[in-house]
């Protein structure tokens, strides 16, 4: 596969990688802070939730404002999508370089299922409850990506 940016943060630094903050590339991340959990980061390839606390870096974070549609597990949610993603993009090569996705679940039974496909909810300190979704798919995660949502 051709890399198409110098820096993969997620593969330079192990708790970007424990994160979930797979969205970030090379001047997405910098030097501050940290990033506490629950912060939505936008990235070059789209919006994460951070699972877990990144000491040491900070990078660009936004309020979760759902602006689009998309399928999960049967359920469909409001999610936030990177803000230059093409309305009405639903094919894969129009949603890959903007791939990650956040989503809000808005009833019990929605965090019930995320917790049994093991999806970590994230809880905000409004106390949002949110999953980080893919809505294009690679080869290397195969079929069973639990994570795989559909843009409607």
């Amino acid at each position: 596969m051709a890399k198409n940016y110098k820096i993969y943060w997620y593969q330079k630094e192990q708790t970007v990688h424990d994160a979930f903050l797979f969205n970030c590339r090379d001047d997405d991340l910098r030097a501050g802070a940290g990033i506490p959990v629950g912060a939505i980061v936008l990235g070059a390839s789209g919006c994460v939730a951070a699972e877990r606390a990144v000491r040491d870096y900070t990078g660009k974070t936004i309020t979760f404002q759902p602006m689009r549609r998309c399928e999960w597990q049967g359920q469909e949610l409001r999610c936030q999508v990177h803000p230059d993603m093409p309305v009405g993009a639903k094919l894969k090569a129009e949603l890959r370089p903007f791939n990650h996705i956040v989503a809000e679940l808005t009833s019990p039974e929605q965090v019930a299922l995320a917790q049994k496909t093991g999806v970590p909810v994230i809880t905000t300190s409004p106390g949002k409850q949110l999953v980080n979704l893919e809505c294009a798919c690679f080869q290397k995660q195969g079929a069973k990506n639990l994570r795989r949502a559909k843009m409607i």
